[in-house]
C-alpha cells in the first residue's frame, strides 16, 4: 500500500493505493467519520462502508481510497 496526501496538503485527506491500480479499478471517495468509523456508531454506515470498500480492493488486487479530512456529516 501507497499513501500519498490529496494535491500534496496532508490537510486534505490522502490516497491510499492498494495493490497496482489499472484503468477500470475500483475507487472509494470517503469523507471521515469519527463517529461511525472509531466509535462503530449505529446511527451511520461510514464505518462498514469503508471496511467493504478494503475488501473489495482486497478481493480486486487493488483499488484507490481517496479518504478526505471533512466530516461527510459536518458533525
Amino acid at each position: 500500500m501507497r499513501v500519498l496526501a490529496v494535491d500534496g496538503n496532508p490537510d486534505l485527506g490522502h490516497l491510499l493505493i492498494f495493490g497496482w491500480p489499472d484503468d477500470g479499478c475500483l475507487v472509494r471517495v470517503h469523507s471521515r467519520c469519527l463517529y461511525g468509523e472509531a466509535l462503530g456508531s449505529q446511527d451511520c454506515d461510514c464505518g462498514p462502508e469503508l471496511h467493504k470498500s478494503v475488501d473489495l480492493f482486497q478481493e480486486a488486487g487493488s483499488g484507490i481510497l481517496v479518504y478526505l479530512e471533512q466530516e461527510g456529516r459536518g458533525a
